[in-house]
């Protein structure tokens, strides 16, 4: 099945593990947003926080993904993922 997966959203979060490398293989995009939490980023550095503030948000992109989802993806699409993550 080739689906086209470049205009769909990210915005449902799963735990991550080996399930990120079999879905890519499938063709299916996961993506980590913030991967850096945004109180260690630069642009924030100002604010003086450090690593261990936020320890929540320090092990949320270690442990979580996203997959494609938006209001506009077909059945078959959300089919073909579910049948994935099986």
């Amino acid at each position: 099945m080739k689906i086209n997966f470049a205009n769909l959203q990210y915005q449902y979060n799963l735990y991550k593990n080996e399930l990120q490398v079999t879905l890519k293989e499938q063709g299916i995009p996961t993506v980590v947003h913030y991967p850096m939490p945004l109180h260690l980023q630069e642009s924030f550095s100002y604010m003086g926080y450090n690593k261990g503030d936020f320890p929540i948000s320090e092990i949320v992109p270690k442990e979580m993904m996203s997959l494609p989802m938006n209001p506009y993806v077909i059945n078959e699409v959300i089919e073909y993922i579910v049948e994935n993550l099986k």
